[in-house]
């Protein structure tokens, strides 16, 4: 049969779209649909092997899916996995080979890697974008499963609307947004499109209307240029019915006046995919910075040549194979040999011997101070502490009469805190701020809890003679937010009925506060932010020392001062206003009159166990000044 490069042309531009949205972002912020494409032309193609069988078979068409699907992931995990010998530190060989076995098993989207596809974290994962292909996978297992028996109950077309029907209304009512992206059942109407566009062609001959194929024309041009808040939201309709007309209109004809080039792009669009994002994560990992515009672009044909040669010398002579019995057992045997190098890993811890000796010692004097850190730090959306006693550090007799509440900043701190005799019990959640009646949005309402609860449990207990309040200020004072807009890396602000709220109210809300314990003769100790770095300083250490770079530069007095004003020029007024005690981190962290403030203490230990939170030495330098505050403490470091 003659392949239909209409369809290649829209398999091209899909993948054209994801790249651009990678490589350049701020010139195409909604790439990011091109996968929403995908998966309307996948399910084009389920609905085209029912419609065109004349027996069904799911065992055959699962085995022709997984020839379509296997040679190029082996491919681009082995050399994920080779590459990141010589680029990855320990820690960061571990996650890539249990990412490695989550995509072997095509459940990378069920248990996602770096959590929010838009967050910070996704840019380290270099198999994080196999998410898709889990979704793909699990679809066409149900397909294979399900579909034929809804077809001969209820017939094709009922049964493509239906299934887009329920799953549009399951993703319009679901209100977990990572779960909407990467949940197959969120996705399936966008494959019962390419489905609906497949059956109806024999009716309609596959020409809809000229208005609508200019519509569709215009509509899919329109998606890489527009923002539309993410693929996981309704908006993310408008480009799949362009692409299900799209389809619909180029499916019955095989189209020969489509370039070469382009028609070669879609037939590779798939090893593309998988080699673009290693590459770019890799890169950015290993120069400790995003490419260039320059370097973006060597990225971006790089992956492109890479994957059109996978494609010519493996993808295509194993396809024309047509699913032979010796090719599945070649695939079956490169996945078990994948998924052994993948366990020796993980069970090497990541192998440090690669290591050179004075860079694993850097490494490993900047690991968490915190020796009870997943015990009494509440990490969304792990484990979520109750408020109670359980955290109480050096406990003494008596009840205890300090507290230490914030985000992962503060936990941060109580490693430092920990390694004196200071009694006090820790009230840490990571980025929620210590608030109550407010949260940010991708904590959800357990930040709100946590905090509403901390905030009853120091108020409601006389005991407590003082707290120390600690976190990353300037995501909650310095972050002008409103419904539509706002830091889209740490979320929107939000207050108890899910309203979006400005840093203004969060000053407030931080204002009274002080305002009510200082009124209960409680002492506040108030500490204005610690540096932020561009890397995670540890590993950026780390890695210069392991490739024998120049020096860490230390971060500009000028970035550190504009990154933390407004949130202290705010502290300062509060605690003046309410006689509470402010630590004024800048001038431990950035002493003197230096143009940079130093990665490393007097002893040369780093102060950063990554780019903001606070390592061994970093906790001890900044406990000290807040011990000085208070009477009768000690420190023992």
């Amino acid at each position: 049969m003659e392949r239909n490069h209409g369809i290649d042309a829209l398999r091209a531009y899909a993948v054209t779209l994801v790249l651009g949205f990678h490589f350049f972002p701020g010139i195409f912020p909604g790439g990011y649909l091109g996968v929403d494409i995908f998966f309307v032309l996948s399910g084009y193609f389920i609905a085209k092997a029912v419609r065109d069988g004349t027996g069904f078979s799911a065992r055959r068409y699962l085995a022709r899916r997984l020839l379509r699907l296997g040679p190029a992931l082996l491919l681009v995990l082995t050399a994920t996995l080779v590459a990141g010998w010589w680029v990855l530190l320990p820690g960061e060989y571990i996650s890539l080979a249990r990412e490695a076995l989550l995509g072997l098993g095509f459940a990378t989207n069920l248990l996602p890697i770096g959590g929010d596809y838009f967050g910070p974290r996704i840019e380290e994962a270099a198999l994080a974008h196999l998410w898709s292909l889990g979704v793909e996978a699990q679809v066409y297992l149900l397909a294979a499963l399900v579909l034929p028996v809804m077809i001969r109950v209820i017939r094709p077309l009922p049964s493509y609307m239906l299934i887009a029907g329920v799953s549009f209304a399951a993703l319009l009512a679901a209100g977990s947004e990572t779960d909407t992206f990467y949940n197959p059942a969120y996705r399936l109407w966008e494959f019962a499109l390419g489905a609906l566009a497949a059956h109806l062609i024999p009716f309609t001959g596959g020409r809809p209307g000229r208005s609508m194929r200019v519509l569709s024309i215009v509509g899919l041009a329109m998606v890489p240029f527009c923002d539309l808040e993410g693929s996981f939201g309704p908006w993310a309709l408008l480009p799949a019915i362009m692409a299900a007309i799209a389809l619909h209109s180029v499916a019955t004809k095989a189209s020969t006046r489509i370039s070469l080039p382009v028609v070669l792009l879609g037939q590779a669009s798939y090893a593309i995919y998988l080699w673009h994002w290693p590459m770019l994560v890799f890169w950015s990992i290993h120069y400790l910075s995003s490419p260039t515009p320059t370097q973006a672009a060597a990225l971006t044909a790089a992956s492109i040549f890479l994957g059109v040669a996978t494609y010519l010398i493996l993808e295509r002579p194993i396809l024309a194979r047509r699913a032979s019995s010796g090719a599945l057992k070649l695939i079956a045997v490169g996945l078990f040999v994948v998924a052994i190098a993948a366990f020796l890993i993980d069970a090497s811890r990541g192998a440090p011997s690669r290591l050179p000796i004075e860079a694993a010692a850097v490494l490993e004097d900047t690991q968490r101070s915190h020796p009870r850190l997943m015990e009494c730090h509440s990490i969304y959306p792990g484990n979520v502490l109750e408020i109670s006693g359980a955290c109480r550090h050096n406990a003494g007799p008596g009840p205890v009469k300090t507290v230490l509440w914030g985000d992962s900043h503060a936990a941060a701190l109580a490693g430092g805190l920990i390694r004196s005799d200071l009694d006090f019990l820790e009230l840490s959640y990571s980025g929620c701020p210590p608030l109550p009646g407010l949260f940010i949005d991708i904590r959800g309402r357990e930040c709100l809890n946590h905090a509403q609860q901390s905030y009853e449990r120091i108020r409601e207990d006389s005991g407590v003679e003082r707290v120390i309040i600690q976190a990353r200020w300037p995501i909650y004072l310095d972050n002008a937010t409103n419904g539509d807009s706002g830091d889209a890396q740490w979320g929107v602000l939000r207050d108890r009925d899910g309203r979006a709220v400005s840093s203004d109210t969060a000053v407030r809300r931080l204002d009274e506060l002080v305002e009510e314990l200082r009124g209960a003769g409680k002492q506040i100790i108030l500490i204005t932010p610690t540096p932020a770095f561009e890397w995670d300083l540890a590993s950026a250490a780390t890695r210069t020392m392991w490739h024998a770079r120049s020096p860490l530069p230390g971060l500009s007095r000028e970035d550190y001062s504009s990154y933390v004003a407004s949130a202290r020029h705010h502290l300062q007024e509060i605690a003046k206003k309410h006689g509470a005690d402010l630590i004024d981190a800048g001038l431990l962290f950035c002493p003197g009159g230096a143009t940079e403030c130093p990665i490393s203490d007097a002893r040369g230990r780093l102060v950063m166990l990554d780019e903001d939170h606070l390592s061994t030495a970093g906790a001890d330098l900044l406990s000290r000044a807040v011990l000085d505050t208070i009477p009768s403490a000690k420190t023992k470091h």
